[in-house]
């Protein structure tokens, strides 16, 4: 195999490896506290501190997920 991809790179930065910790930590407190089918259907959305569906976290609130383009 050759080098590591783009996505590969981007997701083994230091802030991105935080954030997966983070997730860890809170899926397994959650399951503990909660139950395993609990966290069906949703993710942990970081702006928010908290779990939603995973529908909400990846759709950035309707606001899409690339930033809003300026015209010239």
């Amino acid at each position: 195999m050759g080098t590591p991809s783009i996505d590969k790179k981007h997701a083994m930065t230091p802030r991105r490896r935080a954030m997966k910790a983070e997730n860890q930590r809170r899926r397994r407190a959650y399951i503990k506290k909660n139950g395993a089918g609990s966290l069906k259907g949703k993710d942990y959305d970081h702006t928010r501190k908290r779990f939603t569906s995973v529908k909400v976290n990846r759709g950035n609130g309707g606001k899409g997920t690339k930033p809003r383009r300026r015209t010239a």
